[in-house]
């Protein structure tokens, strides 16, 4: 399983995002796989959401 460190990152005045770098999500074979996010002591399940920044 690919793991990374990121910045959580406001966008606007109440959206968070986490940017996954490219080479990690082609690694997951989908362009919107389930991931599991560890934030400290608390995880959760999620899927990665396309924002245009990456080619498709």
């Amino acid at each position: 399983m690919p793991q990374f460190e990121a910045v959580l990152k406001l966008e606007g005045k109440t959206a968070t995002g986490i940017e996954v770098p490219l080479e990690v999500v082609q690694s997951l074979g989908s362009k919107k796989p389930a991931v599991r996010v560890s934030l400290g002591a608390y995880s959760y399940r999620s899927t990665i959401a396309a924002r245009g920044k990456h080619p498709k």
